[in-house]
């Protein structure tokens, strides 16, 4: 799993195919913004809640010329953060 920006919101993307684009602020019902880098302020909360999190049921349209890092506001750097799971 790996955790991004995608058109400036956090997003995590799955490993295995079909890949899919994770909107965490809906999956996480709110628990977790939208901000990309405001989850490094709560990262062993968010990591726990993304052993336990159902990442299946909501997805995004993923487009590799608006994702970034987490860190990167900019949408052309398409670089990841690797998350163990």
């Amino acid at each position: 799993m790996r955790i991004g920006n995608l058109a400036g919101q956090l997003t995590l993307f799955t490993a295995t195919a079909p890949v899919r684009a994770v909107d965490v602020e809906k999956a996480s019902a709110g628990r977790f913004g939208s901000d990309p880098q405001a989850v490094f302020a709560v990262w062993e909360e968010f990591l726990g809640w993304t052993r336990a999190a159902d990442l299946t049921i909501r997805t995004r349209s993923t487009c590799s010329s608006r994702t970034g890092s987490p860190t990167d506001c900019s949408p052309r750097r398409p670089v990841f953060r690797h998350l163990d799971r």
